[in-house]
Parts: C-alpha cells; sequence; structure tokens
C-alpha cells in the first residue's frame, strides 16, 4: 500500500512544524524553531551526495535540505551552552515560513566565526574503523583559540564541497558542552561568491552550509567555555 509519496514530503513536513508552531506557541522558519534555533541547526548528514542538491529553494542550513539521512547532534538539558546571540525575527509572513518556495533564506544573528586557514589544519586520521564519506579529520595547528593540537571533525553535506574546504570553509560556533569530551560544535560554512552587499557602507556577506563540525578534547573535559568574543561577527545564513 502506498500510503505516502515522496511528492508529499513538503506538505507533511510543514503541516506537522505548523501544528507544533501553533500548540506550543513558538515561532517556526523553514522547520526550525526559534526557541531551540541552534540545537535545530546542527544536524548531520550520514549519507552525503555527491554533489549539492539545488533543484529545491531551501536554505541550506534547515535539515529539510537534505535528501538523505541525517542525524540531530542531541545533548542532555542544562549540559551546554549556545554561542548563538542576537537571533534576529524570522520572517512573519506566513508566505516566507512555506516550505514550496522561500524568498526570504535568511537568518541573522552574532557567533564566533573563524576561518578555518587561521587555525594552521593539519591532516588527521580518523578513528573510525571503516571510510566515512564526507568526513575529513583535522589537528588543529598554531594559531588556533581553542586549542592547540586538538582534533576537529568535519562532516561535509555534500562530496563536492572537499576540494575548496580549506580554502574557502570556515568554523562557526554554535554551541559549548560542558563536561564532555566534544565540547566545541557548529556548521562549516562558505561565504556565498559575489554576494556582498554594501548598506550604508557596511559590507553584508552572506554565508552557506556545507557541514558540521566538533572538536574533539580527549582526556580532559571542559569546565568552562573558551573566550571567542574577539572572533564574534554577524552571521547571515541562506
Amino acid at each position: 500500500m502506498h500510503l505516502s509519496f515522496s511528492s508529499d514530503r513538503l506538505a507533511a513536513i510543514q503541516g506537522i512544524a505548523g501544528l507544533l508552531s501553533k500548540r506550543h506557541g513558538v515561532d517556526c522558519f523553514a522547520s526550525v524553531f526559534r526557541s531551540q534555533c541552534a540545537e535545530h541547526l546542527l544536524w548531520r548528514s550520514e549519507d552525503p551526495q555527491s554533489s549539492p542538491d539545488t533543484s529545491d529553494n531551501f536554505p541550506t542550513w534547515s535539515w529539510v535540505s537534505s535528501k538523505g539521512a541525517i542525524d540531530f547532534m542531541t545533548v542532555a538539558l542544562g549540559a551546554w551552552g549556545s554561542w548563538m546571540e542576537n537571533l534576529e525575527p524570522f520572517p512573519s509572513s506566513w508566505q516566507e515560513k512555506g516550505l514550496a518556495r522561500i524568498a526570504n533564506k535568511k537568518l541573522c544573528f552574532l557567533a564566533p566565526l573563524l576561518r578555518l586557514d587561521m587555525l594552521g589544519p593539519e591532516d588527521a586520521d580518523s578513528e573510525d574503523t571503516e571510510p566515512r564519506p564526507g568526513l575529513h579529520c583535522i589537528l588543529l595547528g598554531p594559531g588556533s583559540p581553542v586549542e592547540l593540537r586538538r582534533t576537529c571533525n568535519l562532516f561535509l553535506d555534500s562530496l563536492a564541497s572537499s576540494a575548496s574546504l580549506k580554502r574557502r570553509a570556515f568554523l562557526l560556533f554554535l554551541r559549548c558542552r560542558f563536561y564532555d569530551t566534544t565540547p566545541h560544535e557548529g556548521l562549516v560554512v562558505q561565504m556565498v561568491e559575489g554576494d556582498c552587499k554594501r548598506s550604508l557602507q557596511v559590507v553584508e556577506k552572506s554565508y552557506q552550509r556545507v557541514g558540521y563540525f566538533c572538536i574533539d578534547q580527549v582526556g580532559h573535559r571542559l569546565d568552562k567555555a573558551p573566550d571567542l568574543k574577539e572572533w564574534v561577527a554577524k552571521v547571515v545564513l541562506v
């Protein structure tokens, strides 16, 4: 029996998200709830595609943009802190909340944003027993404000992003886990080429998500967040 079809995916996602939004009184945008925005951005692709899928007009940061299996990085309540600050209002019109054609993809907030190449990344071996497509393991080298010689695992949404990873990637820090051996999490993003807009002499740079990252801290646990205030920037995700 065909109880559902792939063509029903958007309607089902929007219907459930709309009901939850109304029931709990929480704003929702592209199936991300404002009250737990940082958590809902931290998903990992379990089946990275060979090339980005541009057939749909989804924001890259929304889990709906993934056509394959995904996994959310859940953490116990009270065991983490958020780097995200000053999250701007979601679009208020119903048309903008619709998933079929999202005109305004912007998600705007403040968070630490660091260029990957400024961390002196060095290739490292993965601890996985079997090769995992889209996984890149690096060691943080001299100049890293997080912690020297820690392993950073980058899980890409598309295999096509591998070629320009070290040259174009930024690490967008979103969550800090306390008392955990994987204390730092966030998104791997790239600046949208040719999308710098000047308004009143202020340059607005847009970024698109290309993956998820976590930094391991084997040997001891984090009891306080590192000082990353110097790298806090306004981020516009599309």
